[in-house]
C-alpha cells in the first residue's frame, strides 16, 4: 500500500493506493498555520476490513508530525482511533 499526500492550501487529502488504484481516503481542512480537522475517512467497498482507514489515519498523524500540526478529529471513524491509540495524544489538539 502506498500514500499520496496531496496538499491543496487550506484543504488536504491522503491517499491509499495500491497499482494505482486509489483503496481509501483521508480529507482534513486547515485551521490556521498549525491545525488540521480530520472531516473524513472513507474505504471502497471492495478493500474494507484490511486496516486501511486505520493505516491512512496512521499516516496523517506521521504527516501531522513532520509538519508540527495539531489534530482535531471530527470524523467519528478518526475520533474513535484518536481514542484508542493513546500514541497520537502528541498531534491532539
Amino acid at each position: 500500500m502506498e500514500f499520496k499526500h496531496i496538499n491543496k492550501g487550506k484543504n488536504g487529502i491522503v491517499l491509499a493506493l495500491e497499482d494505482d488504484v486509489q483503496y481509501g481516503e483521508i480529507t482534513y481542512v486547515s485551521q490556521g498555520d498549525n491545525q488540521i480537522v480530520i472531516d473524513h475517512t472513507g474505504v471502497e467497498s471492495f478493500a474494507r476490513g484490511k486496516g486501511i482507514a486505520k493505516a491512512l489515519v496512521s499516516e496523517l498523524v506521521t504527516i501531522a508530525r513532520t509538519e508540527n500540526w495539531k489534530v482535531v478529529p471530527l470524523c467519528p471513524f478518526a475520533k474513535a482511533e484518536f481514542d484508542k491509540n493513546a500514541s497520537y495524544v502528541d498531534v491532539l489538539a
